[in-house]
């Protein structure tokens, strides 16, 4: 299976980066996202690999952060990435 991202991925991934980058540094906050995206693969290969969330929504854990996709006909659609100290708006 394959993944897509949302336009708010795609913005959840740009304020992951500035936030890691003004804490830890750019190379940590490259690593991270590469990190993130790593997860994002693995998810389109394994999509039952997280936990059930909300109906047809699926959660994936990784280090701080909460993944949140659904598993559609054409492949995997990551929904959101949240912060664990955050709830879903």
């Amino acid at each position: 299976m394959t993944y897509k991202k949302t336009v708010r991925v795609e913005r959840d991934l740009k304020d992951i980066y500035r936030y890691t980058r003004r804490h830890f540094g750019r190379p940590q906050a490259l690593t991270y996202l590469n990190e993130l995206e790593s997860v994002f693969e693995l998810i389109g290969e394994q999509p039952r690999i997280g936990r059930i969330y909300q109906g047809r929504i699926r959660q994936f854990v990784h280090n701080r952060h909460i993944v949140l996709y659904r598993i559609e006909t054409d492949g995997v659609l990551i929904i959101q990435i949240l912060h664990g100290a955050q709830r879903r708006r």
